[in-house]
């Protein structure tokens, strides 16, 4: 049991309960078991829901965008010669 324990516990199992809750979180028979409002008690409607599960991919090409940049930062910083300047000189210098 010693293997499954700590730091040589497998990512993946360690990872499963919260992408289990991320899905179902994304469902909407299970979220409206408890989203209700504070005062009246009234589920939530499920069009809001829906709306707020498209908003979850609105940013998705500005997120794509920041890993490239932050790709190419990685380059730089541990290309030849990367810190003969200061790091910010290097981020907006070509």
């Amino acid at each position: 049991m010693h293997m499954l324990s700590g730091t040589r516990c497998k990512l993946d199992f360690v990872e499963t309960p919260s992408i289990l809750m991320e899905y179902f979180a994304r469902d909407y028979r299970v979220v409206s078991k408890f989203a209700h409002h504070y005062k009246t008690g009234a589920v939530l409607p499920q069009p809001l829901f829906q709306r707020f599960l498209d908003s979850r991919d609105l940013f998705n090409p500005l997120n794509t965008q920041m890993q490239v940049v932050y790709g190419l930062m990685d380059q730089k910083f541990h290309g030849p010669h990367p810190l003969s300047s200061s790091t910010t000189s290097i981020v907006v210098n070509k």
